[in-house]
């Protein structure tokens, strides 16, 4: 699970790069913990071409990575202001465009490509609320979404306080990419079907021809064979099933030496109970 974190350096790397870089690092670690995700591939911070051997072309390399990102996760904090006098000299003042924040335009490029490879659905935007003042300083067609995640660090924050948010925003940045790897998670096989035995028509508690005579021995006292016969009154049932789908069909006999037999409880090995009890490359026990 690939998670791809834009950057830009406009801005001090401590508080912005590295900060968040690190903070998805933490996030990942957490998410790897949580109960509730699945998954046996760890999620895993990309960025730029990390990873990538030689002299690629960065651009085709960066786009790639996007494309098979998991989740993309930009950093929106503005590094910059238009200035509508100097951009507008001949207009009156009072008819001038508002003033627009800026983003670094590098990640606006691979914001724009990731909305297109991904979708919006698997998008974080992420910026620092010291330069940050809300959705007005995102594009238009980005302010009525549910805006950027914020953190705060001002210029000059000490080693303590990046620490301390770094904590924190890890745990805000793991409840917003766990979700979304939930959602790319395969779909699981449903449980093969329970595969019932018929019953005895005497008893329905237990199998057929389970009333005539078994054979029974205590492994652990070293005893030999003996009959024994299941008497009538309150029973108690125990469902054994693997928890991986087996290679291939084991008569119930040999189940048995191993389950019961070597672990000197019991071994049965009546006609009945072999004929009616298989391990199933279902993964089932009858």
């Amino acid at each position: 699970m690939k998670i791809f974190w834009s950057w830009q350096s406009d801005r001090d790397p401590k508080l912005h790069h590295y900060f968040v870089r690190d903070a998805l690092k933490d996030a990942c670690k957490l998410i790897a913990i949580d109960p509730d995700y699945e998954e046996a591939e760890r999620p895993e911070v990309d960025h730029d071409t990390k990873n990538v051997a030689g002299t690629p072309d960065i651009t085709k390399t960066i786009l790639e990575k996007i494309a098979g990102a998991n989740v993309f996760v930009a950093d929106m904090t503005p590094v910059g202001m238009t200035a509508p006098a100097a951009l507008q000299p001949n207009i009156p003042a009072e008819k001038r465009s508002e003033p627009k924040y800026l983003q670094n335009p590098n990640i606006m490029s691979e914001l724009g490509y990731a909305e297109h490879a991904l979708s919006q659905g698997r998008i974080i935007l992420v910026a620092n609320g010291a330069h940050y003042p809300g959705p007005v300083a995102l594009p238009f067609d980005w302010r009525h979404r549910s805006g950027a995640k914020v953190y705060t660090l001002k210029d000059g924050a000490t080693k303590e306080e990046i620490k301390a948010e770094q904590r924190r925003f890890a745990e805000v940045l793991k409840s917003c990419i766990l979700p979304i790897l939930a959602e790319q998670a395969p779909v699981k096989a449903p449980p093969p079907p329970i595969s019932w035995q018929p019953s005895s028509s005497s008893d329905p508690t237990i199998w057929p021809a389970a009333e005539k005579k078994l054979e029974f021995r205590n492994n652990a006292m070293e005893e030999r064979r003996r009959n024994v016969q299941l008497g009538k009154g309150t029973r108690i049932f125990a469902r054994i099933a693997p928890s991986t789908t087996l290679a291939e069909c084991v008569l119930a006999a040999a189940f048995q030496g191993f389950a019961f037999g070597n672990m000197g409880i019991a071994e049965a090995a009546a006609e009945g109970w072999r004929s009616t009890m298989a391990w199933r490359t279902a993964g089932m026990v009858g």
